[in-house]
C-alpha cells in the first residue's frame, strides 16, 4: 500500500465572543525578583497559551481570548498562580516556591539491576506522513501513550523522534511525562519534577538522554513534546505560516494533543490511525 504525503493539523477552537483586544504582557519572577524562564501562561477558557522567554517575559494576543477568561501560570517547583485576563497593564507575576514529589518510582540500589533493554513506542524515519503542532502558540504539546506490561517496570533512558520540517533557525522543546488512567484519560499535570530541554537547529533524528534521571513507570504513561521557544530564520521570514513537522506513521495511533497545559488532552484518531513517531529506550 502506498501513501501520499499526508499532513495532520488540528484546528484550534476559540470562544466566539471576543472582548479583549489589547495584548496582555508581563514578566514572571520568583520571590527574590529573579526572572523565571519557560513558565506556562495559559488562558483557561479559550485554550490559547504561551511560555515566558529566558528573561521571564510573556506576550498574549488579546484578540484571542475574552475579558472574563483567567490566566494561569504554572512551572515545576512553583505554586500555580491565577489572575483575571482583563488586566492589560504590564503584569509582574511573582510565583511562590512549592515542593513536588515524583510520582514514579525512586530508584534504589536493589531496584536498579535491570537486565534488559528495548525500544518502545513508534519509530518513523520517513516523511511520507508528517504531523504538526495543533497551535502556533508556545506551550502547545503533542504526545503518545506508552503501554506498560502488567508487573513490569520501565526505566526511561532515552527519548527519540524525527523532525522533517523546521522553518526556524532554532527551536526549543521540553519533554514531559503524564499519568494515564482508566479509559486512557490523561493527567493535566506532568509528573516529572525536572525540566528536560532540547535545542534543535536542523531536521533529522533528535535524541534526549535521560539515563541519569529516575524516571521509572509501573503503569501506562504519556510522553509529550512541548514547543517552548524559537529563534527566527531570516530565510523563512517571508512565509505566512511557519511549520515544525514530525515524522509520523500510519496504524500506530491515536496521538494526543493540547494547546496549553491547563487544557484537556484531545484523543486524535484520524484516518489510517496515524500516530506520533516517538520512541523510548527503556530498561526493564
Amino acid at each position: 500500500m502506498k501513501f501520499q504525503y499526508i499532513v495532520f493539523i488540528i484546528n484550534i477552537c476559540c470562544l466566539s465572543k471576543i472582548a479583549n483586544s489589547s495584548p496582555v504582557t508581563g514578566v514572571c519572577k520568583d520571590t527574590l525578583g529573579n526572572p523565571i524562564a519557560f513558565v506556562n501562561v495559559s488562558a483557561k477558557m479559550t485554550g490559547i497559551g504561551t511560555v515566558t522567554d529566558t528573561n521571564g517575559f510573556f506576550h498574549l494576543n488579546g484578540d484571542l481570548f475574552n475579558d472574563i477568561d483567567t490566566l494561569v501560570f504554572t512551572h515545576i517547583g512553583y505554586k500555580t498562580h491565577s489572575i483575571s485576563a482583563k488586566r492589560k497593564d504590564l503584569l509582574v507575576i511573582q510565583l511562590q516556591p512549592s515542593e513536588y514529589s515524583l510520582k514514579g518510582v525512586t530508584i534504589s540500589p536493589s531496584e536498579s539491576n535491570y537486565k534488559n533493554k528495548k525500544i518502545i513506542g513508534t519509530k518513523a524515519n520517513t516523511d511520507h506522513v508528517i504531523m504538526k503542532f495543533s497551535s502556533g502558540n508556545l506551550g502547545t504539546e503533542i504526545g503518545k501513550i506508552i503501554k506498560v506490561k502488567k508487573g513490569r517496570k520501565y526505566k526511561v533512558e532515552k527519548v527519540s523522534f524525527n523532525i522533517s520540517e523546521l522553518d526556524y533557525k532554532q527551536a526549543k522543546f521540553r519533554i514531559n511525562f503524564y499519568n494515564v488512567y482508566e479509559n486512557d484519560s490523561i493527567s493535566k499535570i506532568r509528573i516529572n519534577y525536572h525540566d528536560y530541554f532540547k535545542d534543535v537547529g536542523e531536521i533529522g533524528l533528535i535524541e534526549i538522554d535521560l539515563e541519569n534521571e529516575d524516571l521509572v513507570f509501573k503503569s501506562d504513561f504519556l510522553v509529550a513534546i512541548e514547543w517552548i521557544d524559537y529563534v527566527n530564520n531570516p530565510s523563512t521570514d517571508t512565509l505566512s505560516h511557519k511549520h515544525i513537522s514530525f515524522n509520523s506513521t500510519v496504524f500506530s495511533g491515536p496521538f494526543y494533543s493540547r494547546t496549553n497545559n491547563v487544557s484537556k488532552w484531545n484523543n486524535n484518531n484520524f484516518k489510517y490511525n496515524v500516530g506520533l513517531g516517538i520512541y523510548l529506550l527503556v530498561k526493564y
